[in-house]
């Protein structure tokens, strides 16, 4: 009887192991599945935005760009000190202008600038730039290596209301941050009013592109809470951020 009690106590030992190693190989298998990663969908975007308020500071000094000084196709090529990746691209040069033109990565696929893809900042949509004597196109970068911000600053540029002709200047920066890779869009003074019925709001598109992927981050609605939208359409801001409104990218 002794040696029938120690059969079946190991029997039931074994039976027991095998219970406890089924239970751990299931629940490995349902952690391995959640583990997995899920591809990124072409629908959302590498950017989010923060909107908030900040003190506007004008460049003082800084390197200045006459107008006229845009190279091809009406762009400026300002040369970044720091490697900055968008969207996991990664660019050494902003082309900007004193144009209707969103200031503009390249990525150069193809032999010329004009078959390059596009990645866009645009802070300001599409709207109708003029420049008259007190216009200026600033850039400058502060701080150390490591901690770098290279602001680009559109100072007293002309903004003509496409039906009714009425004149409005208008101050903004873009700001390309080397720690993080995070863009700013800060609003300064201005006197664009958008409350006519004749004023076009489609002009104000505002957000970021990428190209390659065909996918933005589209801001909408009111400036100082905007809604954003991963696609282009009825995207468009219903006033002028007022001055001290920041857009953070990160």
């Amino acid at each position: 009887m002794k040696t029938l009690n120690e059969k079946s106590i190991f029997f039931k030992s074994v039976l027991v192991v095998l219970v406890v190693f089924l239970f751990i190989s299931s629940c490995k298998k349902d952690e391995d599945d959640t583990n997995k990663t899920t591809p990124t969908s072409t629908s959302s975007f590498c950017y989010s935005l923060t909107a908030s308020s900040t003190t506007y500071n004008p460049i003082v000094g800084g390197n200045e760009i006459a107008e006229g000084d845009d190279n091809e196709d009406y762009f400026y090529e300002v040369i970044l000190p720091f490697h900055f990746t968008f969207c996991d691209s990664t660019f050494d040069t902003l082309f900007i202008s004193y144009g209707g033109y969103s200031p503009t990565f390249k990525y150069v696929v193809y032999p010329t600038y004009t078959d390059a893809r596009e990645y866009e900042l645009m802070p300001f949509g599409a709207i109708n730039i003029d420049t008259d004597n007190s216009t200026k196109l600033i850039y400058e970068t502060t701080g150390i290596v490591g901690d770098r911000i290279t602001t680009i600053e559109w100072k007293n540029f002309i903004y003509e209301e496409p039906f009714t002709s009425v004149i409005s200047t208008f101050n903004f920066q873009i700001k390309l941050y080397e720690n993080g890779n995070k863009v700013e869009f800060h609003y300064g003074a201005n006197d664009i009013t958008t409350d006519s019925p004749a004023v076009d709001l489609s002009l104000l598109a505002v957000g970021l592109y990428a190209g390659d992927v065909n996918v933005g981050l589209f801001l909408s609605g009111d400036s100082s809470s905007p809604n954003t939208s991963s696609t282009a359409g009825e995207n468009e801001l219903s006033t002028w951020p007022i001055e001290g409104t920041k857009y953070l990218f990160q």
